[in-house]
């Protein structure tokens, strides 16, 4: 046979994509402009595509966990959280965020209340607080809600710190999804 006949006639596959597939790793949920490149693909994503947030972090920067949590939540693709590890404070809001979830059983949770602090005049410390605290009730109930109960909540409020195993977090996220 002619060697130019059996190139000519050997099968060829021709592609375009039409999803794309993205990992992200956090470890620390640090200043948002870390971030930019994932907030960039979140906003810019089509419904074809297909996020991975791979968690492994003790928390971090709450303006940083707002965006994220808002990203997610606004983003046309479908994200999944995968907790690979530790998914404490501000990573548990970045966890609800996502519309579906792969948690490792020996992985670590914990949810607790913000640190945080002020600074300026009496008065306008006041104000800030009095706004801070109306504000993380209302942030708290809109996140957290289903994935724990209003008892708890409160109590994350008050104070107390919830550590969760990954197979607690599990069942409390069955619960969540048909909420949500």
């Amino acid at each position: 046979m002619d060697e130019d006949f059996e190139l000519e006639n050997k099968l060829k596959i021709y592609s375009v994509p039409i999803a794309n597939k993205y990992t992200a790793y956090i470890n620390e949920v640090k200043n948002p402009e870390y971030f930019n490149d994932l907030f960039f693909k979140l906003q810019n994503a089509n419904e074809e595509d297909e996020f991975e947030i791979v968690i492994n972090s003790f928390g971090g920067c709450e303006s940083t966990a707002i965006q994220i949590y808002n990203e997610i939540k606004n983003c046309k693709a479908k994200v999944l959280a995968n907790v690979s590890g530790y998914c404490c404070s501000a990573g548990t809001i970045i966890l609800l965020a996502c519309r579906g979830w792969k948690i490792n059983l020996t992985s670590k949770i914990m949810v607790h209340s913000r640190f945080m602090g002020f600074s300026g005049k009496d008065h306008e410390i006041k104000q800030r607080s009095e706004f801070e605290s109306v504000w993380v009730k209302d942030f708290f109930k809109t996140v957290y809600k289903g994935f724990l109960t209003d008892k708890e909540i409160e109590e994350v409020l008050n104070g107390k710190e919830f550590w969760l195993t990954g197979e607690e977090t599990t069942r409390r996220l069955q619960k969540f999804s048909k909420q949500n």
